[in-house]
């Protein structure tokens, strides 16, 4: 797994990338926390910076600023008058007091709310999702021996989240602090692909020191999938019909034996049916030919008039092209994937019409109730194109996702690791051919009859978009503050490049991006 990382310092509301190594600062509870991957960052002693005050230069030039973070908790304060405990091996049942802790974060922050107090938590490993509470500090760094002693150390606590994002922060207002929390958020799922740490929404008083924030990998997109193409399944043949051959002889008004009168009806055009494995799909069929034109005895007189060729099943139109992802997008809710767009499927073939019989009405030798000239069926249309579905987007990893919420981050480590693959989108199943028209033609035919046109070709489905790896997405005007603290992203996941065949193009998918902050 390829790693980048920063180590970033914050002046005022300048954010600064200082170098690729990390900056310790001493602190009186903690140390710097060490870097994951093992290495230690180099000391330094920077300036402190300057306290972050709401409404200075940065809010005259139109961006959220944070509020200053409330001062730590000292020793003497982790007391029942200041806090509500918590420890995740206590008794079942407790009050949360120091004596009788809570077991869960969840149940310290429902208390604490409705009391005003902060939140004392033992070292230990938490299996919950957790949702910060406006105004109500969490205090993690502790090392707790036994209930009457409560000590502020380089201990901390861990929230592995089953579910992402794993820490969220709705409208914290309020200067509120969590000092020694290390969050891991899971890697991304099929009901959830994206992994983040913290999501903050309107949070300009939040802060967050000396712990962790960690997001798993995001999930790979899914390649499309290419439909059953339509097989066609012969119904009917296409049928054909003319005069008596006498009638025909050397294209003359000569005498035909026929005395009957009766009007020769146009013979039918074929039909196809459409399958898709074992269902039925449209049945096209080719029209009928025109009926003859039947003569007055030893006259010639029509008696009734012949009727030209109907139409066959109509055609429509080829499937509209879907497309492939410009990138998937960050909102207040988390990451929306980069998903392709699905083509829609083509149409049946137009079916071909029904020959017209060509009748000699020029003054000639009276004729008896004959047909003249040939009045075949149409063929019939072929079968739809059908598109396939387009590919999923990746998710992405992102350690702290921040809408309007200028987060304040100090001696802090952040991490995103990779993002998901996006994946690919799908060419469209081939349409099948018509059936030709009654054969052969005949000159004798005003029009002859048609041929069914093969099926209408179905859309290109497009390619997802690969997911982002971001430590930190911030919007333009409301940028997170970060002092002494490690950002580290990994790889963004693939988008797939344009494929073609058969003259069809899939386009390429936006690549997603890779940075230690994304700019909103």
């Amino acid at each position: 797994m390829t790693t980048r990382k920063r180590t970033v310092v914050a002046s005022s509301l300048l954010v600064l990338l200082v170098g690729s190594i990390g900056v310790a600062c001493g602190s009186d509870t903690a140390e710097m926390p060490a870097i994951p991957d093992g290495s230690a960052p180099t000391s330094t002693t920077p300036p402190p910076p300057p306290p972050v005050e709401a409404g200075g230069d940065a809010a005259d030039a139109g961006e959220l600023v944070g509020l200053p973070p409330p001062p730590p908790a000292k020793q003497d304060e982790v007391t029942d008058d200041f806090g509500i405990f918590v420890s995740k091996g206590a008794a079942a049942g407790g009050d949360g007091t120091r004596a009788k802790p809570f077991t869960t974060i969840s149940e310290g922050l429902d208390k604490a709310e409705t009391v005003k107090k902060r939140l004392y938590v033992c070292a230990g490993t938490y299996p919950e999702a957790v949702i910060l509470r406006n105004g109500v500090s969490i205090i993690g760094n502790l090392k707790c021996v036994d209930p009457s002693k409560w000590e502020i150390s380089e201990a901390r606590t861990t929230v592995v989240s089953p579910t992402s994002p794993a820490v969220t922060a709705q409208a914290i207002a309020t200067a509120t602090r969590v000092d020694g929390l290390e969050v891991i958020a899971p890697a991304g799922t099929e009901t959830e692909p994206s992994s983040i740490a913290l999501l903050a929404v309107d949070s300009p008083g939040l802060t967050m020191t000396l712990g962790k924030l960690e997001a798993g990998a995001g999930r790979n997109g899914t390649d499309g999938i290419s439909p059953t193409p339509f097989s066609q399944v012969l119904v009917s043949p296409v049928q054909g019909a003319a005069a008596p051959a006498e009638c025909f002889r050397n294209n003359t008004n000569v005498r035909c034996s026929e005395t009957s009168y009766s009007q020769r009806g146009g013979q039918p055009g074929g039909r196809i049916q459409c399958y898709q494995g074992v269902a039925s799909g449209p049945l096209s069929s080719g029209g009928y030919g025109g009926s003859s034109t039947v003569f007055r005895p030893n006259s010639n007189a029509a008696i009734v008039f012949g009727t030209a060729g109907l139409d066959g099943t109509p055609g429509g139109g080829p499937g509209v092209p879907g497309s492939s992802s410009a990138g998937g997008e960050f909102s207040a809710t988390g990451f929306v994937r980069g998903d392709g767009v699905k083509g829609t499927d083509g149409s049946l073939g137009q079916a071909g019409k029904g020959g017209t019989p060509n009748v000699l009405s020029e003054p000639g030798p009276a004729l008896s109730g004959v047909t003249w000239g040939w009045n075949g069926g149409g063929g019939a249309g072929g079968c739809a194109g059908l598109a396939g579905t387009a590919g999923t987007g990746g998710g992405a990893s992102t350690a702290a996702l921040l809408v309007r919420s200028p987060v304040r981050f100090e001696k802090m480590t952040l991490r995103s690791m990779k993002g998901g693959n996006g994946g690919r989108g799908t060419f469209s199943t081939p349409p099948t051919s018509g059936q030709p028209a009654a054969d052969p033609p005949s000159a004798m035919c005003f029009p002859c009859a048609a041929a069914g046109q093969p099926g209408r070709p179905a859309g290109i489905s497009g390619h997802g978009a690969g997911g982002p790896s971001v430590a930190i997405a911030n919007d333009a005007n409301a940028k997170a503050v970060v002092v002494d603290s490690q950002l580290f992203h990994d790889t963004a996941g693939t988008s797939p490049a344009a494929m073609s065949e058969g003259g069809a193009t899939i386009p390429a998918a936006t690549p997603a991006a890779a940075a230690d902050i994304l700019a909103l």
